[in-house]
């Protein structure tokens, strides 16, 4: 740590390498036939600080990866860039005003988010967070603390200047209001209003409740008319014979009249030997019915099935990726069950999860960090699928499975 007396840095070296074994249906459309297994190494540098009251972080990052439809390896490189950058004002005794690039985070839950509009980037929230990404955007953040001390009111405004991004949920700007109360010594409860600049307003609410010693209950759901969530034109039509000369994926919906329902319920238990264990029950209305999944997985079928004596062959591979292209990890249906378990033994840090999708497929992680070392952390996680044939994620996520081992060391 370098220390002044007005400025304090936490300087990091970083690495992580991710092997992955692309899946049949998109491998043998989108790939290269002879490699089916992708390669993906992150590594560099980062520095977290405050100098003069502004709280930074800052990387230079190099990517190799050879996740492309011909397979051969390519290098991104980012010299440096500014994950974060924001200071925080008093105003008064109980009003404080943050401005900058930085997290807003209003998640309640683990796995399944409803309130993520705030930081969409990180829409599944995660355990941890061994390599020190970011998810900030440009916004302002006013506070108002009631002089009970049981409420904080919240005012976020932010300028996401990306890239519109309708499946990723980014490059839209936001504006949204909070209210979190504590209703009881054990239980707090949060009502949101959240607005897209093209969307309808939307509202919610959660609640976190501390049961016993080794019990802790949790929800929230948020309700808006239209939804900003892209889709397929085809799916939304109940098309499956669409072939498009131009990107079929957008938000559709942002005013279609139509409400959506975005809720989760879970628990968090631990034993008194320290296993750690969550459950969560996700339901996304704006996730694909059975009607809509059967007209997806028609679309695929028929973009794969173009053969070269039709005249719209050309257009096969363009539509195949745009198909993959709403694949993301929140998964494309409306209801999941999540599972973790936690577990410290001596030096390490064990887990494992599990997420079942409505066709009984399943996505399972694997994962274990070494704690041994005072100023660094090395550890490893496997993700795989299972899941009969035509079903979710055996069949229609990008990838079989996926190996990753990572290290970070701070100086």
């Amino acid at each position: 740590m370098l220390v002044t007396p007005a400025h304090t840095a936490d300087v990091y070296v970083f690495g992580q390498n991710e092997s992955q074994r692309r899946s049949g249906i998109w491998q043998q459309e989108l790939g290269n036939n002879t490699n089916i297994s992708t390669r993906e190494l992150r590594y560099g540098v980062g520095v977290n600080g405050e100098v003069e009251g502004f709280v930074y972080h800052i990387r230079s990052e190099i990517l190799e990866n050879d996740a492309n439809a011909d397979d051969t390896m390519q290098i991104a490189e980012a010299p440096l860039n500014i994950e974060s950058l924001y200071r925080d004002f008093d105003l008064s005794d109980s009003i404080s005003v943050k401005l900058g690039k930085f997290t807003e985070n209003w998640q309640i839950a683990n796995r399944f988010s409803p309130f993520s509009f705030m930081s969409p980037s990180s829409r599944t929230t995660q355990l941890s967070n061994p390599i020190s990404e970011d998810n900030s955007v440009l916004g302002m953040a006013m506070r108002y603390y009631a002089p009970s001390g049981d409420t904080v009111y919240t005012l976020y405004v932010n300028g996401d200047q990306r890239e519109e991004n309708p499946v990723n949920h980014t490059g839209y700007q936001s504006v949204g209001i909070k209210a979190n109360t504590f209703v009881s010594e054990n239980t707090d409860v949060t009502l949101v209003a959240q607005k897209y600049r093209q969307s309808n307003l939307g509202v919610g609410a959660g609640f976190r409740n501390v049961a016993t010693d080794a019990l802790a209950l949790y929800g929230s759901a948020f309700v808006r008319k239209g939804t900003m969530r892209a889709i397929h034109k085809g799916v939304l039509d109940g098309d499956d014979t669409l072939i498009s000369a131009t990107n079929p994926i957008g938000a559709y919906r942002a005013k279609d009249g139509k409400t959506y329902v975005n809720a989760v319920i879970g628990l968090q238990y631990t034993t008194q030997n320290n296993f750690q264990y969550w459950l969560e029950y996700g339901y996304d209305q704006r996730g694909m019915d059975n009607t809509q999944w059967n007209t997806y997985k028609g679309l695929v079928n028929t973009h794969k099935g173009l053969t070269r004596s039709d005249p719209r062959f050309a257009l096969r591979r363009p539509n195949l990726s745009w198909d993959s292209s709403l694949l993301h990890d929140r998964g494309l249906r409306q209801q999941y069950l999540w599972g973790n378990v936690n577990k410290e033994v001596g030096f390490y840090d064990l887990s494992a999860s599990v997420t079942v999708g409505v066709d009984r497929s399943a996505f399972w992680s694997f994962g274990v960090d070494y704690e041994g070392f005072e100023t660094a952390s090395l550890g490893a996680s496997f993700n795989t699928y299972s899941g009969a044939d035509g079903t979710e994620f055996a069949t229609y996520q990008t990838n079989d499975n996926q190996f990753t081992i990572f290290f970070r060391k701070d100086f």
